[in-house]
Formats: C-alpha cells, sequence, structure tokens
C-alpha cells in the first residue's frame, strides 16, 4: 500500500538543514525519510522480576545496531544500543542463566550478556578474529548458544550457562568457500549442522563432545552453488532443503525425506503465545489452552530503512530505491511529498538503479541480479510490473545506460564465489532481455557508457566477482562492444595494474570518465573512446568515492562530471581534466546512491534521509 508523507510531518521528514559552504553558497536540504517499515519481528521473551513479560528481537536500521525490547502488559518499547562494538548484525538468544546473550558487532563480533530488568550490556570478549557477517544462531539442548561466521567461515559458541565461550575454527577446507550461512541448527541429541557456501555448497556435522567434524552432503549437490538451509523440527531432529530436495541431516550423511516438517515454535510469555507486531503496532497474545486471543496495542511505529539508490528524474518526481529491503521510493519537488511505492522489483534486499523510459521505469535489484519493467501510470487491468529475465549466475546488476542503438543495458556481478559477469541488454517493444554472460572472460561489468560516434557500448570491467570470490585475472579491463555485431571490438588496459574500473560517464566532449582502482588508491580516468586510448589520470580529491561513484551525464554550462567523495561533492572539468571539490558537508560522508537533475540539483541518500543541493544556481 502506497504510504504518503508530508514535507511537514516531522517524524517522516525531519529537520530543514541549510548550510553555507565557503563563498559558493551551497544550500544542503534534509528533505526527510521517504520510507519506514512498520511491524516488527519478535524472537523470544523473558519474565522481568515485577512479573511481566518482555518479547525481545535484534533491531538493526540505518541509525541503530540495538536490541529491540516491548513489555506485553503495557505496549512501552526500547532499544539497548550496541552500535559501540560496530556495525553487523544483531544476534541474540534467552540465556539458560536469565540473562540475554548476543553475538554482535565487525569487523571481530563480540558476545555480550544483557541484563533484561536492568538492560545493562557486558562485553564477553572476542571468541574469533575477523568475524564480521552472520546469520541468526542456534540453541543446543546444553545451553550453548553457536553462531557462524563470515569470512573465515568459522563456527563459535557461548556457553549460556556460565559465561565461557570458544571457537571451532574454519569448518571448510576450499578456500573460496567463506561463508557460513543462512544459520546452523543444532538437533536434540547435540549435533551441530552448519551449512557453508556460497562458491559451492557444502553441509557439515560437527560433535562438540568429540570434536569430530564431517561434511555430508552427495557430491551432486556440492557441485551446485549456494548454500544449503537447515532447521530444527519439533520432534528435535534437523532437517534440511536443497534446491527441491529435502532432507535428515545425520552426523554421517543426509536421508531424503518426502517432506519435512517444518521450523515453527510459538513465541511463548508465560501460558500464551505471542504474534509478531504487526503493520498497526499490535501483538495479539494467544492462550495455549483455551484458544482465546488478547491484543496489546505497542508505541512503536516502525523503523527507517536506508537509501541505496537515487536514481532517475522521471515525469517531475525523483525516483529512488531501499536496502535491507528492497522498495521503491519517488519524491515530487513541487509539493514535497514522498510515496513508498513498496516492492516494485524481483529482489529482496538492495534496488542498485531505475532508469526511466516511455514505457515506465527500468529497476533492477540485488539477489538474482533481478531486472524489472514497471508502470506507475498502467491503467486497472494493464500488466504493471514484467520481469524481465535473470542472467545465468548473476547477482548484482549496477547501473543502466542507454545505448547508441537506443536500447538500453546494465553490467552484473556474478553471485557469490564466482567469478564472470555479464552484459545484458533490454528493449521496450516488446519487453526482454538479452544476455552475454562472461563477453570478455572472468571479469565484472562494472559500468557501461555509449559511444555514439561508433556505435558501440564503453565497458568498465573489475577482476573482482561476486562476495568472496577469488580473482582468476591480475587487473580489470576496458572494452569495447558494438551493439549492431553484437560483439567485443576492443580490449585495454588503461591505467596498468588497475584492478577495477567503474561508473563510466559520458562528457560532451566525447571523453568517458571513470574510476579506476590501483593497488596505491583510487585514480579517475579521462578515456578517448574513439582513439581508443586514456588522455588522462588523476588523483581523486579523497579516499572514498560513494556508489555510484560518477553521475553518468555532464551538468551544468561547463559539462562537469560529478561525484561524491569522503564528505564532499567533487567535480571533473573536461576542459582540462581537472578536479576540484565544489563543497562538503556532513551528510555526503554517509552517502548512498546519488544522481543530478537536468536543472543542477543534486539529489543523495543519507543513511534514510533524502538530501538534495543545488550545484548550478537558478535564474
Amino acid at each position: 500500500m502506497e504510504v504518503q508523507m508530508k514535507l511537514t510531518a516531522l517524524v517522516m521528514t525531519g529537520l530543514l538543514v541549510m548550510a553555507m559552504v565557503a563563498a559558493d553558497d551551497y544550500v544542503f536540504e534534509d528533505l526527510g525519510v521517504p520510507t519506514m517499515e512498520t511491524g516488527h519481528a519478535l524472537s523470544f521473551t523473558t519474565q522481568h522480576p515485577d512479573g511481566y513479560w518482555i518479547a525481545w528481537a535484534p533491531h538493526e536500521s540505518p541509525d541503530d545496531r540495538a536490541l529491540f525490547g516491548v513489555r506485553l502488559d503495557t505496549g512501552e518499547y526500547f532499544l539497548v544500543d550496541l552500535s559501540m562494538f560496530g556495525s553487523s548484525h544483531v544476534s541474540p538468544v534467552a540465556g539458560r542463566d536469565g540473562t540475554i546473550y548476543a553475538y554482535v558487532g565487525s569487523p571481530s563480533a563480540h558476545f555480550v550478556r544483557i541484563d533484561p530488568a536492568t538492560r545493562e550490556v557486558t562485553d564477553l570478549g572476542i571468541p574469533a578474529e575477523t568475524a564480521s557477517y552472520f546469520s541468526s544462531g542456534s540453541m543446543g539442548p546444553d545451553g550453548r548458544f553457536w553462531v557462524g561466521s563470515y569470512p573465515r567461515a568459522t563456527l563459535v559458541w557461548i556457553d549460556t550457562n556460565t559465561g565461557e565461550m570458544g571457537e571451532v575454527g574454519r569448518l571448510p577446507s576450499d578456500e573460496r568457500n567463506k561463508y557460513q550461512f543462512p544459520t546452523c541448527s543444532v538437533s536434540a541429541d547435540n549435533i551441530v549442522y552448519c551449512p557453508v557456501g556460497l562458491h559451492h555448497q557444502e553441509l557439515y556435522a560437527y560433535d562438540p563432545e568429540t570434536g569430530e567434524k564431517a561434511q555430508i552432503l552427495p557430491d551432486e549437490m556440492t557441485a551446485q552453488s549456494g548454500s544449503p538451509r537447515v532447521w530444527r523440527a519439533a520432534d528435535g531432529q534437523v532437517y534440511g532443503r536443497s534446491g527441491g530436495t529435502h532432507f535428515l541431516c545425520t552426523p554421517t550423511g543426509i536421508e531424503p525425506v518426502e517432506e519435512a516438517p517444518g521450523s515453527g515454535h510459538p513465541v511463548m510469555a508465560g501460558d500464551e503465545s505471542i504474534s509478531d507486531i504487526n503493520a498497526a503496532g499490535a501483538i495479539t497474545l494467544t492462550n495455549a489452552e483455551t484458544g482465546e486471543t488478547r491484543e496489546v496495542q505497542t508505541q512503536y511505529l516502525g523503523r527507517k530503512v536506508m537509501i541505496y539508490c537515487v536514481a532517475t528524474e522521471w515525469e517531475g518526481k525523483i525516483w529512488g530505491g531501499n536496502g535491507f529491503p528492497a522498495r521503491v521510493f519517488s519524491y515530487d519537488p513541487a509539493t514535497g511529498d514522498m510515496v513508498d511505492h513498496g516492492k516494485r522489483s524481483g529482489g529482496r534486499i538492495q534496488v542498485y538503479d531505475m532508469m526511466g523510459t516511455p514505457a515506465g521505469l527500468l529497476i533492477s535489484a540485488y539477489t538474482g541480479a533481478t531486472l524489472n519493467l514497471w508502470n506507475p501510470n498502467a491503467a486497472a487491468g494493464e500488466e504493471d510490473n514484467i520481469a524481465l529475465a535473470r542472467g545465468e549466475n548473476q547477482e548484482r546488476p549496477l547501473q543502466w545506460m542507454q545505448g547508441p542503438d537506443g536500447h538500453h543495458y546494465i553490467g552484473t556481478r556474478p553471485i557469490k564465489g564466482h567469478v564472470g559477469g555479464g552484459l545484458c541488454r533490454v528493449t521496450l517493444d516488446p519487453p526482454e532481455a538479452t544476455w552475454w554472460i562472461d563477453p570478455i572472460g572472468p571479469q565484472s561489468v562494472m559500468g557501461v557508457a555509449p559511444v555514439p560516434e561508433t556505435g558501440e557500448l564503453l565497458c568498465a570491467t573489475s577482476h573482482y566477482g561476486g562476495s568472496s570470490s577469488i580473482p582468476t585475472e591480475p587487473e580489470g579491463h576496458v572494452f569495447l562492444w558494438s551493439c549492431a555485431d553484437e560483439q567485443v571490438t576492443h580490449i585495454d588496459e588503461p591505467v596498468p595494474g588497475a584492478r577495477s574500473y567503474s561508473a563510466p560517464a559520458r562528457a560532451e566532449t566525447g571523453i568517458i570518465y571513470m574510476l579506476a582502482s590501483t593497488p596505491d588508491g583510487m585514480r579517475y580516468l579521462g578515456y578517448d573512446p574513439v582513439n581508443r586510448e586514456a588522455v588522462h589520470v588523476g588523483e581523486l580529491p579523497g579516499a572514498r568515492a560513494h556508489f555510484p561513484s560518477l553521475h553518468e551525464q555532464p551538468v551544468g554550462p561547463e559539462g562537469l562530471i560529478i561525484g561524491l567523495v569522503d564528505d564532499a561533492v567533487w567535480a571533473i572539468d573536461p576542459a582540462d581534466h581537472s578536479a576540484r571539490v565544489l563543497a562538503r558537508h556532513e551528510s555526503i560522508a554517509h552517502a548512498q546512491g546519488f544522481m543530478v537533475t537536468e536543472d543542477g540539483v543534486l539529489y543523495y541518500g543519507s543513511q534514510a534521509h533524502l538530501w538534495r543541493c543545488w550545484l548550478v544556481p537558478g535564474d
């Protein structure tokens, strides 16, 4: 359901901020939060010494890494701040000693203990170095809480009876498998089953009593990419799924089953089961014996959702997408109205880019390198959202661009653990996608730019593949692609040793600028695609470029190429290839996704907030 949000509503829009930068009078405005996610999952409960129950869950937003608690008698909610341990996931559990334990943080996660009555946090330390990404853990029958992590695919534990903790160590021997994901599960006989991937699937059975481990998937499953999923059912056994196959886990192998029991276990508060918080902020409690229900209205209004891309100006509005989850929003500069359009892509997690066309909005999203054509103006009964074909083993579709042939193109990075990206062409009449996978071998295609003089595309690549992959080539490339002949016409390495090229943007001079990642840091590059040569290599005025690195169209009377780096707006001047900082603002340090309108207004996301800045003076 679309949620209309007015600029005057403080809870949704935040505070108008204006900052004058030096003598340039750049004005920065916080336009507010376009997307809020209502409702909240609830994971477990504890009982307060005063008798009432509290429901708990992890809470992750652009502003918070916390433990969420809500009183089931009053509906009051609160957050226990855990952000001091770093920005990663929060995996909590009710301990056997009456406290709460959580695994949290980055680059090396900590186990912490939280007193549910006082909410005091005690840091218990780091069980394993370099453990920065993980899912929810699993409690064993002996009271030990187990969590697997990335990038070492190591298994850690904490005894919730005593606070003692330890590390099993890395489970797989193949260095290409770095994820222990999505979560491990412990059977009633205390065997820990741990999915590992994502280059290829593995599943380990680990016995805490003997320290023995065994990979239990058959060869036909380990040949597949990704990870299996496992869960503990009500019978105390652990079941799993790989593709369409369900199975029972044993310490020495798997046994296929026609149907596997589910993993549903109600969250209990005394003799009542509790629901999650619904979109209206209410919890339903159900008496386990009588089935009678009652409702508690909470004070929870929702959480801010991160902006992942600010992508296109279409039909007078600014369009962008979110991450965690992948939703779409719009902002109307004429009225100040923001609209949350909900999930409009096939990807669940991040919207990478959008592009306006006469047929609607092209949307690219992660996971699965999903491409959609969504028409917000479709008449009732008309198909308004067309899912275009996915590329084989592709995961992240990065940036749309219209080619010199009038069609739309996008490059992709492959799935986790793999190298070799793709180039995709989308036609609108009829809507369909054509893929070329690995057009120049094991390289991710990070972006494209048109070369109308020759009817070609310039494609920028990286030798990096999907997350956790190991490059097989020493450097990235720039290549030219003939739109008419559908083939590579030229391959170049304009900056020797550069591992990656990205964000190609064509200036009015015909020179294409892009970023190059070298062992000595980031550079920007001017490339002549007609003469097929580099014309300039320069230093970025900062260390960290913000996605998508460069705006793809020239801006203003000087035809500047605009980018965001560190806390600055910077520009490349095609007249002499020089770079300069235009303005600085603290919000840019957290920028993710930006674009510049035809009249020179910069829009960008900063965590959950949409910002803008006038780069070109008005009349």
